[in-house]
């Protein structure tokens, strides 16, 4: 193969690798710019999932706040229950005392029972325990109520017994009346202090489900960045490659530009030689035929 087809052969190979390296290059960068557009979506997903997050946190404080109002509320009423309650005893103390054996103070000792039973009953709802002790305790206010309902069979058969209260037993039972009042508010505290810790535990689970669900997305994120960064990395690296063959490959046309002005510069030079042998060939012919002497070597 002749030279220059050879040269244009070698421009040909190397123009084909750029494009090839180019086109190498132009699949990189779409594919570092695919990977950016999953990161940057599920970065979006990690920071809705974290306002959510946020948005049940505030929520959870504020159960946590409306609990501990609501726990509040209920030592103050059981505390004011407790001391109506002592009151009463005390009265009921210094009746008995009184009038021990009489039978007419049957139902003061129903609402001394009554009392006890609540009290026992707001144990057994509130206070954790052993299976065993709550065993007992369930127990001893089945007793209780049974004891209370004899009492009160027999208070309903002494329909002939006229009770005649005094102003100790009439505070007794306004005492315990109030105290009755300060239960019930017991009770709906609770209730309500419940309530709100259940609904608290409840977005607490829901919260470490969204800090779970937004680590998992924040390393789904780094993931992808960092296969964008890969891919970014190629794609630079292709791109030195590239300017490098564009860099030869300017420097094998320069070299070939070079060696085609070398031969014109060469065939102009032959034709030119071949111009002065031409004309002293003519010179000579014209000195032959005018009988000059021809020195033979004289650049024939």
């Amino acid at each position: 193969m002749p030279k220059p087809a050879q040269e244009e052969h070698g421009k040909s190979k190397a123009n084909a690798e750029i494009r090839n390296a180019e086109d190498k290059f132009n699949e990189l960068l779409n594919r570092r710019n695919e990977i950016n557009d999953q990161a940057i979506a599920v970065r979006a997903e990690r920071d809705a999932v974290n306002e959510e997050r946020k948005k049940k946190m505030d929520e959870m404080n504020a159960l946590k706040a409306k609990r501990d109002a609501a726990n509040a509320e209920m030592r103050l009423h059981k505390d004011r229950r407790n001391e109506l309650q002592n009151a009463a005893r005390g009265l009921i103390d210094t009746f008995k005392g009184k009038k021990k054996g009489v039978f007419k103070s049957l139902p003061l000792h129903a609402e001394e029972l009554k009392a006890e039973i609540q009290m026992l009953e707001y144990k057994q709802e509130t206070v954790p325990m052993p299976v065993q002790e709550e065993n007992d305790l369930i127990k001893q206010i089945r007793a209780k109520w049974k004891e209370y309902q004899e009492i009160e069979k027999k208070i309903g058969e002494q329909e002939k017994i006229q009770i005649d209260l005094s102003d100790t037993e009439k505070a007794i039972h306004d005492l315990f009346t109030k105290a009755d009042a300060e239960h019930v508010q017991v009770q709906e505290f609770y209730k309500d202090a419940q309530d709100s810790h259940k609904k608290f535990m409840e977005i607490v689970q829901e919260i470490s489900y969204l800090i779970a669900e937004s680590n998992k997305k924040h390393e789904d994120y780094i993931k992808l960045r960092e296969q964008a960064n890969s891919f970014h990395e190629k794609a630079m690296e292709m791109r030195i490659n590239i300017l490098e063959m564009r860099k030869e490959n300017r420097k094998i046309i320069d070299d070939l530009k070079a060696e085609i002005r070398r031969q014109n510069d060469d065939a102009r030079r032959s034709l030119f030689d071949e111009k002065q042998i031409a004309q002293k060939q003519e010179m000579k012919m014209e000195d032959l035929k005018q009988g000059k002497k021809i020195v033979l070597g004289g650049g024939f």
